[in-house]
């Protein structure tokens, strides 16, 4: 989530141009959902102009990243921590609200909630795959186990929380799909919604580029190649959402190339 001041104001940072693009790759269906709020469109009347930028990057289906895509900034605005300021404990507990009505619709409407699941991208922050050496350490702690499938190590569904992984029965879940545990008897959340977070401060003399992606991008090059190709064609005159389509694309080119999402924003500050 970007703050951006009232226009007003010296020190002023102006969303200047924001747009997405996705590519479907080589997979049956595009998972990804993109999610652009601008600060008109923000569900929340502040003091401050905000734009909630996040690429969702599903998998099992669409079902969790449809959901989070829709509900997430609207759960945000609405947490009592957001009304004082504090939006890092706002976004952590409005990822912990959509865990909780993704839980319900599991218990009262489908089981897919269980076997598909999403991720919130943002590459200001910090990673939380399996194979990472502190996260391993949480997820065995936990009771759970990181196994590797066509040699990725993946985890990431509702049936790896509590308290979904504390029953045995299933119902309809696929068994290839089912829960693949230690023999711990007590367990916690084998994946977490706990967020990394950061904070950065963008000056009224700077201009600056945000480019957001899911893995079908970041996979495929390097942060400074992308952002060096990204700031090659604004300075050409290309939109926001020209340059991230043709990110897009460029990414599912390859052959078994996985859905591509990107969103590119540009910001400026009002003495830049």
């Amino acid at each position: 989530m970007l703050r951006n001041t009232a226009m007003s104001t010296d020190d002023a940072v102006v969303l200047f141009d924001v747009g997405a693009g996705q590519a479907k790759g080589s997979r049956e269906f595009q998972e990804d959902r993109c999610t652009i709020v601008r600060p008109e469109q923000f569900p929340a009347e502040t003091n401050e102009k905000l734009v909630f930028l996040a690429i969702y990057d599903g998998h099992g289906s669409g079902l969790v990243a449809e959901h989070a895509s829709k509900r997430l900034h609207n759960l945000l605005s609405k947490r009592p921590e957001f009304e004082k300021g504090d939006y890092v404990a706002a976004i952590k507990g409005a990822l912990a609200d959509e865990d909780a009505l993704l839980l319900e619709s599991f218990k009262n409407d489908s089981t897919e909630p269980a076997i598909s699941g999403s991720t919130a991208a943002r590459r200001l922050t910090e990673a939380h795959k399996p194979e990472t050496p502190s996260e391993r350490r949480r997820i065995e702690a936990a009771g759970g186990e990181v196994t590797m499938r066509s040699g990725i190590a993946r985890l990431g569904d509702l049936q790896y929380k509590t308290p979904v992984n504390e029953t045995q029965d299933t119902g309809n879940m696929p068994r290839e799909r089912r829960l693949s545990s230690s023999s711990s008897a007590v367990r916690g959340d084998f994946v977490s919604n706990e967020p990394f977070t950061s904070r950065r401060t963008l000056k009224s003399d700077g201009r600056y580029l945000l480019v957001i992606v899911s893995d079908g991008v970041s996979d495929r090059t390097d942060d400074v190649a992308l952002i060096q190709h990204v700031m090659k064609l604004a300075m050409r005159g290309m939109r926001a959402s020209e340059i991230a389509q043709e990110i897009a694309t460029n990414s599912t080119r390859s052959a078994k190339s996985d859905n591509a999402s990107c969103i590119v924003a540009m910001l400026d500050g009002q003495r830049s």
